[in-house]
């Protein structure tokens, strides 16, 4: 994903111009889907997306070696999709503990740091990390950002997490 911060405006005016005419290349010759999401007023985030047959992602691009990266992604986003699409830092290291995942292990054989493994998974825009000041304190949330709320992996998800929990996908979304 390429991410534009709006500190070049010659660059935000290009990007804008030739924004229709990259996303029709993109699709025709490499078989990307470009999409544009505004983030905030100043800051917009570009998201690209294969459209190659799923056989043909498998054997040329899928790598194997990341696995463990987009399994991990897809069990913090499916737990943040369960709570309801936003949940508190607290709650979320609950569930993942419970998975044997702690927020103190910064050597995981698998993952590493966790605390930057989730971090990663924010900053690809798959979630959205929010500090809130209450007036019990200071409190952490992470809620779905664009990528996980496209549509095709909005879908893929909730069917996936359907599978998972052997329930109808419209109570998973009225729990």
């Amino acid at each position: 994903m390429y991410h534009h911060d709006g500190a070049h405006p010659v660059h935000a005016a290009v990007c804008n111009k030739y924004q229709g005419t990259a996303s029709v290349l993109l699709k025709t010759i490499f078989h990307v889907y470009f999409m544009l999401y505004q983030v905030a007023a100043d800051a917009k985030s570009y998201i690209l997306r294969s459209q190659l047959p799923a056989d043909v992602y498998k054997a040329f691009v899928e790598d194997e070696n990341r696995s463990h990266v987009n399994a991990l992604t897809f069990v913090v986003t499916s737990i943040v999709r369960l709570a309801g699409g936003k949940i508190n830092e607290e709650n979320l290291w609950h569930h993942l503990r419970r998975l044997g995942l702690s927020e103190t292990d910064e050597s995981h054989p698998v993952y590493g740091n966790l605390k930057l493994a989730l971090e990663a998974i924010v900053q690809q825009r798959y979630l959205h990390k929010e500090r809130v000041n209450g007036p019990e304190g200071n409190a952490t949330f992470y809620e779905l950002a664009e990528r996980s709320l496209d549509g095709p992996i909005n879908d893929g998800m909730k069917e996936h997490i359907a599978k998972i929990v052997n329930k109808d996908i419209t109570s998973v979304d009225a729990d």
